[in-house]
This record gives C-alpha cells, structure tokens and sequence, in this order.
C-alpha cells in the first residue's frame, strides 16, 4: 500500500498534462488493496479534472485541470499506442503481490482494425512479445513475460476502438 501513496502524486501531476487539448479527456483508475482486503481507490475524471481518493477511514476530491492522453505518452516496453491513437481510459489495479495486479488502457485510433491490429503486431513482434491472433485482436507475452491481450473493434469506417491489457 506504501507504493500507492506515490501514485497519488503522479495523478495530481498527470491531471495538468495537455490541459489546452480539446475532446473529451482521459479517465484514469488506481486500485489497490492489501492481503487484509482493505482497498484503496484513486481517480481522475479527464472530462472535469476531479481527482478523488478513498481509502480506509479517509476520501476525499479536488479539482484539477482536464486530462489528455495520446498514443505518445504510452509506453508498453518500448510500444507505444497507433499514431494518432487517444487514450479514453487506463484502470490499473495494484496489489501487494505484483503478479496480481494489472492495468488496461483503452483508447480511439484514426484507423481500421486491421491497419492497427497489423501495425501493433509489428510493434510487438520488433520489441520481442510473443504475439497470437486473438478474435480481432492480439494476445501473447511482453519480453518482460508479462501476459497481454489487445482487443480491438470496429467503430466506423477508419476509427478503431481499443483495449490493452498488461498483467503483473
């Protein structure tokens, strides 16, 4: 639980970021909890910029500046998102076991599912993940042998709705 009072920070910092962009911002979710199952929660809601925390006997919220990610400010071991990409979400999940935890980011990108499904199995493929068709997607293992799966959807004509999934 002591790593997550150094995300808090990280959040208040990252809720500046890009703030003059417009569209509709990204949404960002830290969840940890402990062996005794108390949880901790911290959010930060691009579209407002309200940050809130909620741990045991303690929650609060503040205002910030909206948040704005792109496929840039990505890195998965060295792979970023499809140029272009927004990202609309991340949600990560931290426990006091690492192989628990987990994050997801889901994102927008400006083109069809088979131009970024076949862009990011190059990505992934260049960077040493074990890559494997899954639906429309890709799942496999980072070079760190972390499990990952890559959903992606159709979402009209060239845009691309997306989810990353990283385990550990």
């Amino acid at each position: 639980m002591r790593s997550f009072w150094m995300v808090v920070p990280a959040l208040a910092l990252l809720a500046g970021c890009n703030s003059n962009e417009p569209g509709n911002g990204t949404s960002i979710t830290i969840q940890s909890q402990d062996d005794s199952g108390n949880a901790t929660i911290a959010s930060v809601d691009g579209k407002t910029g309200k940050v809130s925390v909620k741990l045991p006997g303690f929650s609060g919220s503040l205002d910030l500046p909206k948040l704005h990610l792109d496929g840039s400010d990505v890195d998965i071991e060295g792979v970023h998102l499809y140029p272009g990409s927004k990202v609309t979400g991340v949600d990560v999940m931290a426990k006091d076991n690492p192989d628990k935890g987990g994050a997801k980011i889901a994102f927008d990108s400006p083109a069809s599912v088979d131009i970024v499904r076949q862009w990011f199995r190059g990505k992934f493929q260049n960077s040493g993940f074990s890559v494997n068709a899954a639906g429309q997607g890709l799942s496999g293992t980072t070079k760190e042998g972390k499990a990952y799966t890559l959903d992606l959807s159709g979402d009209g004509g060239d845009s691309t709705k997306g989810v990353l999934s990283v385990s550990g």
